[in-house]
């Protein structure tokens, strides 16, 4: 999301108004901005996007006017196994019509389900192929000080750095270098991250983070875009009006051939209306081409929220609603396409877990209502989709809850090594899948072991049933969901489990089929676990 910088942005507070279409012929569509576009077309930022609950199980602002999370709140378990949800929500954007996605700072579970989903949906779907945009985080670092600290956290920017480096090269591993390939498109490094808190520009950290992340891709066995080879592209990601600057300029030094140079455009932000926040948009891109000739101009992100407010943004005051939301993405699209524009919606999803201190009076902050779509998976309107097919579907899953299924440790490896499962989804169809339980880097850095975790359903909208299976294949027994915990747990005002974390079984405890697996049960219990024996 991007943060307005006075420095950058005082020369760029102009109006102009939109035709009321545009062609071709209004744009500068070379053939490089073709070839980007259908390489990236329009698509969706996406991230964790469930909201938070207090102990009695009612939805409630997850942060307080200090930017923090409140006393007696707790987020949805959703969001710390968010990759339970990105299935159905890549399945969801490729029938809404994007054609590309872009997480931001997830931990390296969370991408590779997000990489071999899509690489299952572009096996399935040819005729609807989607991409994956890549991100390695950084953050606005003071080269002012030793070792350069982020702004906001004071961790060292090669710290940062350097676990981004291990987070790449475990989703290549795990998803396997082929797939990574044919998948990711681009790899953004740093977003919104050019920066000078002490008025001296952190360029040659981000040079540097762009670097490395190059020879980290090479090293770990991904071909990257040449002046004659097609491969992956990495670039930056900033703020409108950066990448015309002599900082700007450096950075892009740095990309791969023909990576596109891509900015973060926002006119609803400077009190634009839709149209005129259309044509802000447009003519900034312009400028970008006429800037950079031989790269395509990209929008890294762009959208406008429907409700709330911000507090760095006054001007926008009283115009976040859906009825401009609506008109801007309906003269975004035609825009976007006819000019050939890569071009990446803020966002996908609403996400009320966003934390800031931006709340203006008792208004909900604006940052939580950017999405398309709200969190539950519900599209607020038709016309803020690019293109939804008629497999397009809604679908409720706010009440869907979390259940872990581990086993143990047998000389320090997990086991059992697999896990397979059957289990009902959310549109009332079974899926059988086969889990390996594997050591990951968490969203800190800290290397964690992961066991499946699936979302499952009590009574409404649907009981989830589970089929476990033995190691050699023959089933072993199943149970089904009777309720989930809609309530977060305290001890001493302290959170010890999210909402949403399991539930009751039809029956709790054991199985006469199913010897050593305790289906664990309960509002008061702490554990949303199924435990396995290690030898199951």
């Amino acid at each position: 999301m991007t943060q307005n910088r006075p420095w950058v942005l005082a020369a760029l507070l102009f109006g102009c108004t939109l035709p009321a279409t545009f062609a071709q012929d209004e744009c500068q569509v070379s053939d490089v901005q073709k070839h980007y576009f259908a390489k990236i077309g329009i698509g969706a930022n996406y991230g964790p996007h469930y909201p938070c609950y207090n102990e009695r199980g009612q939805r409630v602002q997850c942060i307080a006017p200090s930017g923090s999370m409140p006393p007696g709140v707790a987020q949805d378990a959703k969001n710390a196994a968010f990759q339970t949800s990105a299935p159905l929500d890549m399945s969801q954007l490729q029938t809404a019509g994007f054609q590309s996605v872009r997480a931001y700072g997830d931990p390296p579970l969370t991408w590779i389900t997000i990489i071999n989903q899509v690489a299952a949906l572009n096996q399935a779907h040819p005729d609807h192929p989607m991409g994956v945009v890549y991100q390695v985080s950084g953050c606005g670092s003071d080269v002012t000080k030793p070792k350069h600290p982020c702004e906001r956290t004071g961790i060292p920017f090669q710290t940062i750095i350097d676990t981004q480096k291990v987070n790449l090269k475990q989703v290549i591993q795990a998803v396997g270098a082929d797939t990574f390939q044919s998948v990711v498109k681009l790899v953004i490094v740093t977003n919104e991250d050019l920066v000078a808190p002490n008025g001296q520009l952190n360029t040659e950290d981000i040079i540097s983070a762009l670097d490395q992340s190059k020879q980290a891709l090479i090293d770990d066995g991904i071909r990257l875009t040449t002046d004659n080879v097609e491969g992956v592209d990495v670039a930056t990601d900033v703020v409108i009006g950066q990448m015309l600057t002599p900082a700007g300029m450096e950075l892009a030094a740095h990309f791969t051939p023909r990576a596109p140079v891509m900015e973060n455009i926002y006119g609803f932000q400077f009190g634009d209306d839709p149209a005129p926040a259309v044509t802000r948009l447009s003519e900034e891109v312009r400028d970008l081409q006429k800037q950079y000739p031989d790269r395509p101009a990209m929008v890294g992100e762009t959208g406008w929220a429907t409700a709330g407010a911000d507090s760095r943004y006054p001007k926008a005051k009283g115009k976040a609603t859906l009825a401009n939301a609506i008109d801007y993405f309906k003269s975004l699209y035609p825009y976007a396409r006819a000019c050939s524009v890569p071009t990446l919606a803020f966002e996908s999803y609403d996400q009320p877990a966003k934390p800031g201190d931006y709340l203006t009076g008792v208004d909900e902050l604006a940052e939580q209502h950017y999405g398309l779509l709200l969190f539950d998976n519900t599209v607020k309107d038709m016309a803020l989709l690019p293109g939804p097919t008629s497999k397009f579907k809604n679908y409720d899953t706010s009440q869907g809850s979390i259940f872990i299924f581990s086993g143990g440790l047998v000389d320090g490896q997990p086991a059992p090594v697999t896990i397979k499962t059957t289990f009902t989804q959310i549109n009332g169809s079974s899926e059988t899948a086969t889990f390996e339980p594997t050591y990951l880097n968490d969203a800190a850095g800290n290397l964690v072991l992961f066991w499946p975790a699936l979302t499952l359903y009590g009574p409404t909208p649907l009981d989830s049933q589970v089929t476990l299976y033995h190691s050699d294949g023959a089933k072993a027994c199943s149970n089904s969901v009777k309720q989930v915990n809609t309530s977060p747990l305290f001890e001493n005002g302290v959170p010890v489990r999210g909402a949403f974390a399991g539930g009751d079984w039809e029956t709790n405890g054991s199985l006469p089929d199913c010897p050593g697996v305790n289906w664990v049960g309960g509002t008061s219990n702490i554990s949303a676990n199924v435990f396995l024996p290690t030898d199951f």
